[in-house]
């Protein structure tokens, strides 16, 4: 009997590999909520130009378990950077993917996805889900010069809530984190990284950046941040 027992844990566990082996867990994000930077604008005009690869970016791995994660953010993050940038500057016009800017244009941004990672809790050896994503911003001047070519790495930390949450729901969670973070990075280095300080801006900044929106940590959940500036309308738009 004891034999049998025994037998009937090695199929069962067998049995687990081979479902685990066969599963996978797609993550998509079509978009994400941010609040409106507590920052004053630019006085520029601002051209941004996607390419195809950023808008179809997905990321998939097969761990050593078998099972395949993949996680797709282009469209999050394509949203992520018109919704900063329109915070950012006066104008904000996007440009399709080939296509030349409007001459009036003081800078032309070009961002891309460099690199995706994520970690599972059995890689942390703790309860999180943690994703990591490696932007690239190619700025260019008005008279197309290339002025700054830099990255910026945004990170994202979640806890699955809950075993009936599953490693989806961490990882959507993780990820929209770090486009969260991302959006900070920009907020409080572009002017830097740009090359703009004492060039095209000599006497514009940002304001202090406040709790809310520190640079160290992800912006707070949607609702937390309250802006107490007056609504504007947008300045976002196609260039066809």
């Amino acid at each position: 009997m004891a034999r049998k027992i025994r037998q009937l844990g090695i199929l069962g566990g067998l049995s687990v590999i081979a479902l685990t082996a066969g599963c996978s867990t797609t993550v998509t994000l079509p978009s994400t909520e941010l609040p409106d930077a507590l920052v004053d604008r630019y006085p520029l005009s601002v051209a941004v130009r996607y390419d195809e690869a950023l808008a179809d970016y997905t990321y998939s791995e097969q761990l050593a378990t078998g099972e395949r994660i993949s996680i797709g953010i282009g469209q999050a993050s394509q949203a992520m950077f018109s919704k900063t940038f329109s915070d950012m500057f006066d104008r904000v016009v996007i440009v399709p993917s080939g296509e030349r800017p409007p001459d009036e244009i003081d800078l032309l941004v070009e961002p891309s996805i460099f690199a995706l990672e994520f970690a599972l809790p059995s890689q942390t050896v703790t309860n999180d889900y943690a994703v990591w994503i490696k932007y690239r911003l190619k700025i260019y001047d008005a008279s197309g010069q290339e002025q700054a070519d830099y990255a910026v790495s945004a990170y994202g930390k979640a806890a699955r809530e809950s075993l009936m949450a599953g490693t989806k729901s961490a990882l959507t969670s993780a990820s929209e984190l770090a486009l969260r973070d991302a959006a900070v990075l920009l907020l409080t280095r572009f002017e830097k990284e740009a090359n703009l300080l004492g060039r095209q801006l000599p006497d514009v900044s940002l304001v202090d950046v406040p709790p809310e929106i520190d640079a160290s940590t992800p912006l707070p959940p949607v609702g937390e941040a309250e802006s107490t500036t007056t609504a504007e309308q947008p300045n976002s738009e196609q260039y066809l």
